[in-house]
């Protein structure tokens, strides 16, 4: 399904999220943690705290094409506010670059294929 309009962050973060559910047994506990807590909560506060977490969890392997680092990458990129101006777009590039590269089912990303549907026939 084609989004008609520009999907705002929340859609997409929301899209994101559910995306991450559908492969959550490829998931590290940290990472399922960070995902609960950007599907709980827009705190920004909170969020930054999982995402500070994440990072520390993947310190020093940032680059790594091991599926468990890209996963993580994932997480942190559904907890990222979604209150403030954001190049959603880019967001979901990413989203389904690092989702792809993990090696993750394509299937899952059939709702941020079609936001991302949007931008490529603009």
């Amino acid at each position: 399904m084609k989004h008609d309009r520009e999907p705002t962050a929340v859609e997409a973060r929301s899209a994101m999220i559910a995306a991450l559910r559908t492969v959550s047994d490829h998931l590290s506990a940290p990472a399922l943690e960070g995902i609960d807590v950007a599907a709980r909560s827009d705190d920004i506060r909170e969020n930054e705290v999982a995402r500070v977490k994440l990072w520390g969890q993947i310190k020093g392997r940032e680059q790594s094409d091991d599926p468990e680092v890209l996963c993580t990458r994932l997480a942190i990129t559904v907890l990222h506010p979604t209150d403030i101006a954001q190049d959603v777009q880019t967001c979901l590039e990413y989203f389904t670059y690092w989702f792809r590269r993990a090696g993750l089912p394509e299937t899952a990303l059939s709702e941020v294929a079609s936001m991302e549907a949007h931008y490529n026939e603009a």
